[in-house]
């Protein structure tokens, strides 16, 4: 019997070798960001989202001025008289709540002659708001003199701002605004520091519901109309 040799070849492959020093890590892996499910208490009501502010309101005591405020002059029947009388009158219509009010102007006096300027300033609780008034070139065809009285400052009320908020949302659960002071003469026109929130309610109506978060106002302004939230 013929015998043949058994020969064992020893294959070495080499696939994609490359040097150490050129070696490159894939890419890693992405690990989602984890962020925990807000979680019911037994109530069933989810953690409220949000920061409240400090002050929180409740129904407004007194209600706020509208422009058809009946007003006791405290000047004369003269046309400088009843002008003086409209500045007061305007002073706290602006400011929201009646108060007593004085008024003087540069010179001691209001000057009612065609083209003329006088600042004058409305002391409201002891804080002065500035005036300044513009006698009209001609008259007007039923003999009144035209005029244009135009504040550049106003009372901001910590009590208006609470009414005003109120009223634009008297069915929310809670309402609150920022430390604002009892008290203070702004800019007209120009937003203060001071905002307000109301709580929305938690929705169950979806499939996930939504909690309860705090809705902020846009900056607390004041405006001849009186306080205003809006930009």
């Amino acid at each position: 019997m013929r015998r043949f040799p058994v020969v064992c070849v020893l294959v070495l492959l080499f696939a994609g070798c490359t040097p150490e020093d050129d070696y490159v890590d894939p890419l890693p892996l992405m690990t989602p960001t984890w962020r925990p499910t807000p979680t019911a208490d037994e109530s069933g009501k989810l953690p409220v989202v949000g920061t409240p502010l400090a002050v929180r309101i409740g129904e407004p005591r007194r209600p706020l001025l509208t422009s058809d405020f009946t007003f006791a002059p405290h000047g004369t029947s003269s046309v400088s008289g009843q002008i003086l009388d409209d500045m007061m009158r305007d002073t706290q219509v602006i400011a929201g709540f009646p108060a007593k009010t004085t008024v003087s102007c540069a010179g001691g006096r209001l000057r009612v002659v065609a083209g003329a300027t006088t600042n004058c300033t409305v002391i409201y609780q002891g804080k002065p708001v500035r005036w300044t008034v513009t006698i009209g070139s001609r008259k007007s065809t039923n003999n009144l003199i035209e005029y244009n009285a135009e504040p550049q400052q106003g009372v901001l009320l910590r009590e208006a701002v609470h009414a005003a908020w109120y009223n634009s949302h008297p069915d929310e659960p809670e309402l609150r605004c920022d430390d604002i002071p009892a008290i203070q003469v702004v800019t007209l026109d120009t937003p203060t520091s001071y905002g307000c929130q109301f709580l929305r309610p938690q929705d169950d109506r979806a499939e996930e519901p939504s909690p309860a978060r705090w809705e902020d106002s846009n900056a607390v302004r004041l405006t001849q109309g009186g306080v205003s939230f809006t930009e």
